[in-house]
């Protein structure tokens, strides 16, 4: 028998569910993906980042052009510095060549500015950049795929005159300059490499800079032929003309002070020692501020009064050769590696970088926190 007081609350019936139309919601999708669309595009836009997936990182520039890149000569321009590349779609050149100056105005962050040109598509413009600067070059253009630096700021900027103060900062390089070759087995020369970064930093250095740099070489300590192709010297001498540095001779023996332009001297496998008087040039030289000296010692010889001026100044040569045993061998060729911190701030940038030794060749002692160096 049921409980008379005993009762049942009854839940109220469900309610439907309002669902959205199919017409709304093709709309909240449509505008859902448009909005995606455009935070897509804004963080690439924002961010973007390019990648070298090449290899051998055909298209990414060394450290020292980032530096050059971003040294006060470039950023602290207030015109950009133009580059027109005149490069023909054609070209076996073209898809290595462009993607290399690309990466100039990329990482000067405007400061270079790019022009690329096809002169036989836009001959229009190709005919204006001939009488704008065929004159100043002193060069036939467009003969072949070229790249023509103007780094001229002022008046001198869109000037036609012939003068130094126009020409001195205006460089002229032909794509072909950049390619290396070499003769294969059936006598055909062939493409085996690109020297492009190499050429271009060095034009672009040479092109803010304008007038060229001087250093001199001491030639009366050296017996090496300073004319002979392949010589130490020459590589030297086109080592430094990349920076916008000319060697000139220089006898030691025969002045009394090192010229005032001097940016640096070089003395290489000095076979005859310095006498006292030449030392007394060396050291007034070397209190100079921002005065260098390049030397390279031949390790079977000892110019000893030379060897007392590094030892003063912070640098010894020492009495020993840097070899490395392999299999029981003795080798003569080691591939090194810079130490970190070692508190010298111009080896800064070289920590951890490997450089090859080769044939005979000694260690040096540097004394670091040397006042002298």
């Amino acid at each position: 028998m049921a409980d008379k007081d005993s009762h049942f609350d009854m839940a109220p019936p469900p309610q439907p569910v309002k669902k959205l139309g199919l017409g709304v919601r093709a709309v909240l999708q449509i505008v859902f993906a448009i909005l995606s669309l455009v935070f897509i595009y804004y963080l690439a836009f924002t961010y973007q980042t390019r990648n070298d997936l090449s290899e051998r990182n055909d298209f990414t520039v060394s450290e020292a052009t980032e530096n050059l890149l971003r040294s006060s000569g470039v950023m602290d321009r207030e015109e950009p510095i133009k580059i027109i590349a005149a490069l023909r779609k054609s070209s076996p050149h073209y898809s290595r060549l462009r993607p290399v100056v690309e990466e100039y105005e990329r990482l000067s962050k405007g400061k270079v500015k790019l022009e690329y040109l096809d002169p036989i598509r836009d001959k229009d413009r190709a005919f204006e950049i001939q009488n704008n600067y065929g004159d100043l070059l002193a060069d036939k253009l467009f003969e072949d795929d070229i790249f023509i630096i103007d780094a001229r700021k002022g008046a001198s900027a869109n000037s036609v005159e012939a003068t130094e103060d126009v020409t001195s900062h205006l460089r002229y390089l032909p794509a072909s300059s950049m390619v290396i070759s070499r003769t294969d087995i059936n006598n055909q020369r062939r493409i085996v490499g690109y020297q492009d970064e190499d050429l271009l930093s060095s034009m672009l250095q040479s092109a803010i800079e304008g007038k060229p740099r001087i250093m001199y070489l001491v030639e009366d300590k050296s017996d090496l032929e300073v004319t002979a192709a392949g010589s130490p010297l020459q590589v030297i001498s086109e080592a430094l003309q990349k920076q916008n540095i000319y060697l000139l001779p220089l006898k030691i023996s025969q002045v009394d002070r090192i010229p005032e332009n001097a940016e640096g001297l070089v003395i290489v496998a000095p076979e005859y020692d310095f006498e006292p008087k030449e030392i007394e040039v060396l050291e007034s030289y070397w209190k100079r501020p921002s005065s260098a000296i390049i030397a390279y010692l031949n390790p079977t010889t000892r110019p000893v009064n030379l060897r007392a001026f590094l030892r003063k100044n912070g640098v010894t040569p020492r009495d020993d050769r840097i070899i490395r045993t392999r299999n029981g061998r003795t080798e003569n060729q080691v591939l090194a590696t810079f130490t970190v911190g070692a508190g010298l701030g111009v080896n800064g940038s070289l920590e951890m970088k490997s450089v090859p030794f080769e044939g005979r060749v000694g260690s040096l002692e540097v004394r670091e926190g040397a006042e002298a160096l």
